[in-house]
């Protein structure tokens, strides 16, 4: 081996050395001390796709007149069972109010959603507005 080849041999040695090092160290600033910035990234780039559907329009008859059916909004009270934190507070606000959803609830106990009631009354939206701060979590 002459003197040249081996100071040529030398030198690829420590290139490849160096570039592996730098590779490395740059993969670690990027998953070690930077994961922060990229999580928070990633999560700003998830997309949620709602679909939406349209208002239907009144059905009338023949004549264009005389309405038959028409569109009414209403709303619905739900329970998230497998999520309750306060049991008693929840379960006396239903024996009292919504006594039917009680023994529900005690058979969808290990559910992930179930409905109290649907199509609320008025009086009923404004017993959940003034009780949903103390006991309901959302």
């Amino acid at each position: 081996m002459n003197k040249s080849y081996k100071i040529r041999t030398i030198f690829i040695f420590l290139l490849f050395c160096s570039l592996y090092m730098t590779v490395g160290i740059t993969l670690f600033m990027i998953q070690i001390m930077q994961s922060d910035f990229f999580s928070n990234l990633g999560k700003q780039q998830y997309n949620v796709t709602i679909t939406m559907q349209p208002e239907r329009a009144p059905i009338v008859d023949r004549t264009g007149k005389q309405f038959l059916a028409m569109n009414k909004d209403s709303f619905s009270a739900f329970i998230l069972p497998k999520q309750i934190q306060k049991k008693e507070e929840i379960v006396t606000f239903l024996e009292t109010h919504f006594p039917q959803s009680v023994a529900r609830l005690e058979k969808n106990k290990n559910k992930n959603f179930m409905f109290i009631k649907r199509k609320l009354t008025k009086e009923e939206i404004e017993i959940i507005k003034k009780v949903k701060k103390k006991i309901f979590i959302y």
